[in-house]
């Protein structure tokens, strides 16, 4: 069993930074200016991890699953966000990337 953190499974979908904005509410180059940020250590906790394929950035969605599950409470009300709500909105847009994905393929 691979213990990494970043590893989401042999069945589990990678997402790309477009789906993956989608998700968190933002903008895909926004997504990665921010992931440029935290790995330079200059901010912390601000997008899931990811990995590199290729030349290419994906995130494993068990992955932005486990961000999203363990989002603070505390980081939301800092950004004037309701948690609660902000949590759903997530788990609406992972939906219908799920739709998405099941009648792709899982491309």
């Amino acid at each position: 069993m691979n213990d990494d953190p970043l590893y989401g499974g042999p069945s589990d979908v990678l997402l790309n930074a477009k789906q993956v904005a989608r998700i968190l509410g933002c903008h895909d180059r926004h997504l990665m200016r921010l992931r440029r940020r935290q790995e330079r250590g200059e901010i912390e906790g601000a997008v899931p991890p990811a990995i590199k394929v290729g030349r290419n950035i994906r995130w494993h969605k068990s992955v932005v699953d486990k961000f999203i599950a363990e989002l603070k409470p505390e980081a939301a009300a800092a950004l004037g966000i309701d948690h609660d709500g902000l949590k759903r909105w997530f788990e609406t847009q992972l939906k219908k990337i799920d739709r998405s994905s099941a009648g792709s393929g899982g491309r």
